[in-house]
C-alpha cells in the first residue's frame, strides 16, 4: 500500500467550569478532576467515531463466542478471510469480551482477582491475535471485527489556541503516541468563572480491504 491521505475532519471540544466563589472555598480540584472528565468524553466520542467507520464493511462472518471450540474457530474466518490473525486486533464488545473472560477462567481458574488476571490475558493476545480489545462503541447488532493492521487508520493533531496570551496557562498533553489532546485552563472575568476546556481533532479511514466483521 502506497501513502495515503487522511484529513482530520473531526473537532470535539468539551469544557466544565465552577464559580470562583466555589473554587476558592470548596475541597474542589477542577484541573485534576475536570481534566479526567473532560479527556474521558473526547476519548468516547473519538472511539464512536472511529468505530462507527466499521458499518461500511462489507466483509462479514457469523460467529458464537459460547465456548473455547467456537472462539479457536476466528482462526478459520481469519483464514477464509486472508487475514493474519498474528498481526490483527481482535475486537469484541461487551458481552462477547465477557462470554469469553468466562471461557478462559476467571478466579476459578486464576484465584484472586481472577476476572483482572483474566483481562490481561486477553489484552496480550489470545490464540494468536496481537491484540484482544473490549469496544462498546461497534455498530449495532456486531459482537466484534477483526482488524488486520494498516486497514482502519487514524490521525490527530494538536489544536493549539492561537493567542495563548488568553489564557492562564496553556498545556498539551499527549495520552499515547496516537492521539493528543489540547487542554486550556483559565479565568473569565466577566462570568467569574474558572474554566478548563479540552479539544481532539482527528481523522479516520478504513485505507484498504481486509477488517472482517463479527456478527
Amino acid at each position: 500500500m502506497g501513502c495515503v491521505t487522511i484529513d482530520c475532519d473531526k473537532i470535539y471540544v468539551q469544557a466544565t467550569s465552577i464559580s470562583e466563589e466555589d473554587y476558592n472555598i470548596g475541597d474542589v480540584n477542577l484541573l485534576r478532576d475536570g481534566t479526567r472528565a473532560i479527556v474521558r468524553n473526547l476519548a468516547t466520542a473519538a472511539n464512536k467515531y472511529v468505530f462507527g467507520l466499521l458499518q461500511t464493511v462489507e466483509t462479514s462472518a457469523d460467529v458464537t463466542l459460547s465456548s473455547k471450540e467456537a472462539i479457536a474457530q476466528l482462526f478459520a474466518v481469519c483464514d477464509e478471510n486472508g487475514a493474519d490473525p498474528f498481526d490483527s486486533t481482535l475486537v469484541l464488545n461487551a458481552s462477547s469480551y465477557a462470554s469469553v473472560i468466562s471461557n478462559y477462567g476467571g478466579a476459578e481458574v486464576y484465584g484472586h482477582n481472577g476476572d483482572g488476571i483474566a483481562r490481561a490475558v486477553l489484552d496480550s493476545g489470545l490464540l494468536g491475535f496481537k491484540y484482544v480489545c473490549c469496544v462498546p462503541y461497534l455498530p449495532s447488532g456486531d459482537v466484534g471485527a477483526i482488524i488486520p493492521a494498516g486497514t482502519l487508520c487514524v490521525v490527530s493533531k494538536i489544536n493549539r489556541p492561537v493567542f495563548s496570551s488568553c489564557y492562564d496557562s496553556v498545556w498539551d498533553a499527549v495520552t499515547d503516541d496516537k492521539l493528543g489532546v489540547s487542554m486550556r485552563a483559565f479565568q473569565q472575568p466577566e462570568s467569574a468563572k474558572a474554566i478548563v476546556a479540552g479539544s481532539l481533532m482527528l481523522g479516520a479511514s478504513i485505507v484498504q480491504d481486509g477488517i472482517i466483521r463479527l456478527v
